[in-house]
Protein backbone atom coordinates (compact mmCIF):
# COMPACT_ATOMS: atom_id res chain seq x y z
CA UNK A 1 0.00 0.00 0.00
CA UNK A 2 1.87 3.15 -1.14
CA UNK A 3 1.78 5.76 2.04
CA UNK A 4 0.73 9.54 0.66
CA UNK A 5 0.89 12.86 2.79
CA UNK A 6 -1.05 16.11 2.30
CA UNK A 7 0.48 19.08 3.51
CA UNK A 8 -2.59 22.01 3.17
CA UNK A 9 -2.96 24.63 5.80
CA UNK A 10 -6.85 23.99 4.79
CA UNK A 11 -8.88 21.67 6.89
CA UNK A 12 -11.33 20.94 4.38
CA UNK A 13 -8.73 20.17 1.71
CA UNK A 14 -6.87 17.62 4.17
CA UNK A 15 -10.39 16.17 5.21
CA UNK A 16 -11.31 15.66 1.57
CA UNK A 17 -8.29 14.32 0.16
CA UNK A 18 -7.77 12.01 2.90
CA UNK A 19 -10.80 10.30 2.58
CA UNK A 20 -10.83 10.26 -1.50
CA UNK A 21 -7.35 8.86 -1.13
CA UNK A 22 -8.18 6.22 1.69
CA UNK A 23 -11.22 5.17 -0.36
CA UNK A 24 -8.90 4.31 -3.27
CA UNK A 25 -6.63 2.42 -0.90
CA UNK A 26 -4.04 4.19 -0.18
CA UNK A 27 -2.37 4.82 3.19
CA UNK A 28 -2.94 8.33 3.51
CA UNK A 29 -1.48 11.15 6.29
CA UNK A 30 -2.12 14.86 6.64
CA UNK A 31 -0.14 17.59 7.97
CA UNK A 32 -1.16 21.41 8.47
CA UNK A 33 1.91 22.70 9.63
CA UNK A 34 5.19 22.73 8.23
CA UNK A 35 6.59 21.21 11.61
CA UNK A 36 3.98 18.34 11.09
CA UNK A 37 4.73 17.81 7.57
CA UNK A 38 8.71 17.55 8.74
CA UNK A 39 8.02 15.46 11.63
CA UNK A 40 5.95 12.85 9.30
CA UNK A 41 8.57 12.95 6.14
CA UNK A 42 11.40 12.36 8.86
CA UNK A 43 9.42 9.46 10.36
CA UNK A 44 7.35 7.79 7.33
CA UNK A 45 9.09 7.03 4.21
CA UNK A 46 6.12 8.17 1.79
CA UNK A 47 5.54 7.59 -1.74
CA UNK A 48 3.69 10.79 -2.61
CA UNK A 49 3.50 14.09 -1.15
CA UNK A 50 0.24 16.35 -2.20
CA UNK A 51 2.38 20.06 -1.06
CA UNK A 52 0.17 23.26 -1.16
CA UNK A 53 2.27 26.52 -2.16
CA UNK A 54 0.87 28.96 0.20
CA UNK A 55 1.40 27.93 3.86
CA UNK A 56 1.39 30.34 7.10
CA UNK A 57 5.13 30.11 7.90
CA UNK A 58 6.96 29.18 4.74
CA UNK A 59 5.68 28.76 1.30
CA UNK A 60 5.57 25.17 -0.31
CA UNK A 61 8.04 26.76 -2.94
CA UNK A 62 10.88 26.66 -0.02
CA UNK A 63 9.76 23.16 1.60
CA UNK A 64 10.11 21.57 -1.73
CA UNK A 65 13.79 22.53 -2.10
CA UNK A 66 14.21 21.42 0.97
CA UNK A 67 12.61 18.11 0.21
CA UNK A 68 14.42 17.74 -2.75
CA UNK A 69 17.72 18.72 -1.63
CA UNK A 70 18.52 18.61 1.36
CA UNK A 71 16.21 14.99 2.14
CA UNK A 72 16.81 13.46 -1.22
CA UNK A 73 13.17 12.91 -1.92
CA UNK A 74 13.17 11.57 -5.07
CA UNK A 75 9.41 10.51 -4.99
CA UNK A 76 6.65 12.45 -6.55
CA UNK A 77 5.66 16.10 -5.02
CA UNK A 78 2.62 17.02 -6.28
CA UNK A 79 1.81 20.63 -6.15
CA UNK A 80 -1.33 22.31 -4.93
CA UNK A 81 -2.38 26.33 -5.02
CA UNK A 82 -5.30 28.17 -5.32
CA UNK A 83 -3.87 31.35 -6.72
CA UNK A 84 -1.82 29.64 -9.02
CA UNK A 85 -0.20 31.02 -12.22
CA UNK A 86 1.66 29.62 -15.23
CA UNK A 87 5.13 30.82 -13.92
CA UNK A 88 4.43 29.82 -10.41
CA UNK A 89 4.03 26.08 -12.25
CA UNK A 90 6.96 26.53 -14.42
CA UNK A 91 8.92 27.03 -11.40
CA UNK A 92 7.75 24.56 -9.09
CA UNK A 93 8.36 21.62 -11.68
CA UNK A 94 12.33 23.19 -12.35
CA UNK A 95 12.50 22.63 -8.70
CA UNK A 96 11.34 18.97 -9.03
CA UNK A 97 7.61 19.13 -8.29
CA UNK A 98 6.33 16.20 -10.35
CA UNK A 99 3.03 18.11 -11.10
CA UNK A 100 1.11 21.18 -9.95
CA UNK A 101 -2.68 21.04 -9.42
CA UNK A 102 -5.07 23.72 -9.20
CA UNK A 103 -7.55 24.20 -6.49
CA UNK A 104 -10.40 23.27 -6.52
CA UNK A 105 -9.20 19.88 -6.67
CA UNK A 106 -11.82 17.12 -8.20
CA UNK A 107 -12.02 14.01 -8.15
CA UNK A 108 -11.02 13.79 -11.82
CA UNK A 109 -7.69 15.69 -11.24
CA UNK A 110 -6.31 13.91 -8.43
CA UNK A 111 -7.34 10.14 -10.19
CA UNK A 112 -5.15 11.55 -13.19
CA UNK A 113 -2.06 12.70 -11.46
CA UNK A 114 -2.53 9.93 -8.95
CA UNK A 115 -2.83 7.40 -12.20
CA UNK A 116 0.75 9.00 -13.67
CA UNK A 117 2.61 9.30 -10.27
CA UNK A 118 1.74 5.36 -9.63
CA UNK A 119 2.61 4.23 -13.10
CA UNK A 120 6.18 6.46 -12.31
CA UNK A 121 6.98 4.38 -9.40
CA UNK A 122 6.20 1.66 -10.81
CA UNK A 123 8.48 1.84 -13.80
CA UNK A 124 10.90 2.75 -11.25
CA UNK A 125 10.92 -0.13 -9.07
CA UNK A 126 10.64 -2.68 -12.28
CA UNK A 127 14.03 -0.34 -13.54
CA UNK A 128 15.63 -1.44 -9.89
CA UNK A 129 14.23 -5.14 -10.17
CA UNK A 130 15.35 -5.26 -13.51
CA UNK A 131 19.12 -3.51 -12.27
CA UNK A 132 19.38 -6.98 -10.45
CA UNK A 133 18.15 -9.47 -12.62
CA UNK A 134 19.88 -7.74 -15.79
CA UNK A 135 23.31 -8.21 -14.26
CA UNK A 136 22.63 -11.42 -13.11
CA UNK A 137 21.65 -12.31 -16.41
CA UNK A 138 24.64 -10.68 -17.85
CA UNK A 139 26.76 -12.35 -15.41
CA UNK A 140 25.17 -15.64 -16.85
CA UNK A 141 26.35 -14.98 -20.07
CA UNK A 142 29.78 -14.11 -19.72
CA UNK A 143 30.43 -17.36 -17.01
CA UNK A 144 28.94 -19.40 -20.44
CA UNK A 145 31.38 -17.60 -22.65
CA UNK A 146 34.11 -18.13 -21.01
CA UNK A 147 33.12 -21.86 -20.45
CA UNK A 148 32.96 -22.03 -24.42
CA UNK A 149 36.14 -20.70 -25.04
CA UNK A 150 37.29 -23.13 -22.20
CA UNK A 151 35.80 -26.05 -24.02
CA UNK A 152 36.60 -25.23 -27.25
CA UNK A 153 40.46 -24.74 -26.09
CA UNK A 154 40.28 -28.10 -24.84
CA UNK A 155 38.79 -29.88 -27.76
CA UNK A 156 41.35 -28.15 -30.55
CA UNK A 157 44.60 -28.05 -30.56
CA UNK A 158 45.00 -24.97 -31.81
CA UNK A 159 43.92 -21.56 -31.00
CA UNK A 160 43.04 -21.17 -35.13
CA UNK A 161 41.09 -24.35 -34.53
CA UNK A 162 39.36 -23.25 -31.41
CA UNK A 163 38.75 -20.04 -33.11
CA UNK A 164 37.25 -21.79 -36.31
CA UNK A 165 35.16 -23.91 -33.82
CA UNK A 166 33.83 -20.69 -32.51
CA UNK A 167 33.12 -19.19 -35.56
CA UNK A 168 35.46 -15.83 -34.90
CA UNK A 169 39.10 -15.20 -35.89
CA UNK A 170 42.00 -15.64 -34.18
CA UNK A 171 42.19 -11.90 -33.04
CA UNK A 172 38.69 -12.15 -31.22
CA UNK A 173 39.50 -15.35 -29.93
CA UNK A 174 42.87 -13.68 -27.93
CA UNK A 175 41.08 -10.81 -26.79
CA UNK A 176 38.21 -12.88 -24.99
CA UNK A 177 40.81 -14.86 -23.94
CA UNK A 178 42.10 -12.18 -22.20
CA UNK A 179 38.96 -10.46 -21.31
CA UNK A 180 38.31 -13.51 -19.44
CA UNK A 181 41.64 -13.92 -17.58
CA UNK A 182 41.92 -17.45 -19.17
CA UNK A 183 45.02 -19.44 -18.91
CA UNK A 184 46.30 -21.54 -21.71
CA UNK A 185 48.36 -24.25 -20.85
Amino acid sequence: MRKILIIDDEQSICEIMKEILTDEGFETYTAMTEEKAFELVRDIDFDIIFLDIWLPKMSGMEILKIFKTRNNFEKPIIMISGHANIDLAVKAVEYGAYDFLEKPLTLEKISTVLKNANETLDAEENTTTNKGTNSSLEKMKLDFEKQCIKNALEANSTLKDAAEFLQINEQELKALIKEHNIKID
